[in-house]
């Protein structure tokens, strides 16, 4: 992810985090990973009042001895949902964004689903730097093309407005 991801942190709850509930049962000890997740607290805290513990990895917003330890306790357990939210829009290459999921595929539990937010902006294809890093500009469904080209093989992917959810086929 390029450096200025850091600058994107938002301390608000993201609508993908209360999507959760909706699109799985959860179950006693449910484990999120919320890839990308920022500095702030706020939707762990808020997951947490919905009985999912939410471990958040972000390279450029948690120290590398937290995010270390979050890669351990995922190649040791592996987690019931991985939320990848505004974080494909910010990234410019697709072999990162591909890096990423793979990184997230390795550490889902069979059954587990992930739920992957996009920013879209205005949609026109163009990427622009802003005041707090890039933007994509691309249309949710252009990174859904992107996961199936890659992935499809695995994952079955439905969209739902700016929301991609992928699981296991």
């Amino acid at each position: 992810m390029p450096k200025e991801s850091a600058d994107t942190s938002l301390n608000q709850i993201s609508s993908g985090l209360k999507m959760i509930e909706k699109i799985m049962s959860i179950e006693p000890n449910h484990v999120n990973l919320d890839y990308g997740g920022g500095k702030y607290n706020k939707g762990t805290e808020y997951l947490k009042t919905r009985s999912i513990d939410n471990l958040v990895y972000d390279p450029f917003n948690r120290p590398k001895a937290h995010n270390e330890a979050i890669e351990l306790y995922c190649d040791l357990n592996r987690v019931d949902s991985i939320t990848i939210l505004n974080v494909f829009n910010v990234i410019p290459s697709e072999i990162e964004r591909y890096q990423i999921l793979d990184n997230c595929l390795a550490w889902l539990k069979d059954g587990g689903k992930i739920i992957i937010s996009i920013y879209e902006k205005n949609g026109d294809g163009i990427m622009e730097r802003t005041s707090k890093g890039y933007q994509n500009n691309l249309k949710t469904e252009r990174y859904q093309i992107e996961i199936d080209k890659t992935f499809g093989y695995m994952v079955r992917s439905t969209r739902k407005g700016n929301i991609i959810i992928l699981e296991e086929k």
